[in-house]
């Protein structure tokens, strides 16, 4: 059975617009253009709130707007009154029939429609119809009866093996490098030349969705074809007892974070400007040959076309690796766990609509509400975020709405960052302010190579 989310406009100039989600989608309202849904009306803020839908299910944020936003569960005709209002940057379930009023002068009904024909196979995501189906998979998949029956396998298997690191031929494990919700990582050892490397390993692979372990392998795609000094190695990938992983190259600096984590005692939680500079020249140096690079992308029809250039979307310091503590540490970018191909945007079958990523204090406004579809000028701005706190030890946009990282991102502008470290020669603060700024349509600088030249231009 297939679920459909329906938001109609009942009030204000776009009266009677219909929006249908029918997959999850996170869309901001509000009267910027590029907002999920604009509505035009004066009283409706910028950005006003946010709805994450997950049919059935519907999540109402509203994002500290001056003229709020307001729930009506008895009808539209009931006027909205304080009682009614939504409290700043709370989370509240939204149900079939609510009314979401906008300010004032605008309003949305919500209905949840379901079509008992209309069907989401589980297996390979087709959308079929069949008025008797008993299951949710679509009938060119149950004709492979193996498939099916791995699948109800997968279903029912303890979410959490017990495994103690990955047993992988020809390599010998030393020690648990870190731990997440769904993977791990290993510092590994080849006896044979002495080489040091990670394995970064999917635990739980058959109980998580599809997306997330295509995620997990387009890492290893990605990373198998990039070769530069200042991109991370990858030397190989696979799957051992059932659990998919990648071999990287072991970085013993660790991550910039991790650096300035080791030295806080001595320099505070900012660099000098001879270091920081040195790691965002080189992590530009890599990051321009990321965007040049020549790669192959799968699309959603299974067509593989190669392309050139690859967008990372999740620049920050923790993604920026060290090969040692020197003062001129080699630089290498790494975590290419959400890169895509950007001429092929929007055409894979890897981010969902509404999907998001990155870290908010490093994420423009532009990626947020365009994420399928970011160009490398997203990548830049997130670099010019991570120099501006390197050299301050602050994140650019201050928290003016400490309850929503989100809401922050969207209506916070970068402060000034002699604000910040008022030491920093002029030149290279006017330069940060300008590859900070966010106009609606396109960043200001478009280019790792261009920020390059600016940064050595202002020094």
């Amino acid at each position: 059975m297939s679920v459909e989310v329906v938001l109609e406009v009942l009030k204000g100039s776009s009266v009677q617009t219909e929006y249908r989600y029918d997959q999850s989608e996170s869309i901001i309202v509000g009267r910027q253009a590029d907002c999920g849904i604009v509505l035009q009306e004066m009283t409706v803020s910028r950005y006003h709130c946010l709805l994450e839908i997950a049919p059935p299910s519907i999540m109402l944020q509203d994002f500290s707007s001056r003229n709020g936003t307001y729930l009506v569960r008895d009808g539209i005709s009931a006027v909205p009154s304080d009682d009614r209002k939504v409290q700043n940057n709370a989370l509240v379930p939204l149900t079939s029939g609510d009314t979401v009023f906008i300010g004032k002068d605008c309003a949305l009904r919500v209905r949840v429609e379901e079509d008992a024909a209309r069907h989401h196979c589980e297996l390979c995501g087709a959308i079929f119809h069949d008025e008797n189906a008993d299951v949710e998979i679509c009938g060119s998949c149950m004709e492979n009866s193996q498939a099916v029956l791995q699948h109800y396998i997968n279903r029912i298997e303890p979410a959490r093996r017990r495994i103690d690191g990955p047993n992988i031929e020809g390599l010998q494990k030393i020690r648990m490098l870190g731990v997440g919700t769904s993977g791990e990582a290993w510092l590994m050892a080849d006896p044979e030349n002495g080489k040091l490397l990670v394995c970064k390993r999917l635990l739980q692979a058959s109980v998580l969705s599809d997306r997330k372990k295509d995620r997990f392998l387009r890492e290893a795609c990605v990373v198998s074809q990039l070769t530069h000094p200042n991109v991370i190695k990858h030397y190989g990938s696979g799957e051992a007892n059932g659990v998919p992983y990648i071999l990287l190259e072991y970085c013993p600096g660790g991550s910039v974070t991790d650096y300035i984590r080791r030295n806080r005692a001595l320099q505070g939680n900012r660099l000098d400007l001879k270091m920081a500079t040195h790691i965002i020249l080189e992590a530009l140096d890599g990051l321009a040959y990321v965007h040049e690079a020549h790669v192959t992308s799968e699309l959603s029809d299974g067509e593989i076309r190669t392309v050139q250039g690859i967008v990372h979307r999740d620049i920050k310091p923790d993604n920026i690796f060290l090969m040692d503590d020197s003062s001129h540490p080699e630089v290498k970018l790494a975590d290419f766990g959400f890169a895509k191909a950007f001429e092929t945007a929007g055409l894979t079958r890897y981010t969902a609509a509404g999907e998001r990523a990155g870290t908010w204090d490093y994420t423009p406004r532009l990626q947020i509400n365009n994420f399928r579809y970011a160009k490398p000028d997203v990548d830049v701005w997130a670099m010019a975020a991570t120099y501006y706190y390197l050299l301050t030890g602050y994140p650019p946009k201050e928290k003016v709405y400490p309850e929503s990282a989100v809401n922050n991102a969207l209506n916070t502008r970068a402060t000034p960052i002699q604000k910040r470290n008022p030491e920093l020669p002029r030149r290279l603060a006017e330069v940060i302010d300008i590859a900070l700024q966010e106009p609606e349509d396109r960043l200001i600088v478009q280019s790792a190579k261009e920020l390059k030249r600016m940064i050595e231009a202002a020094l």
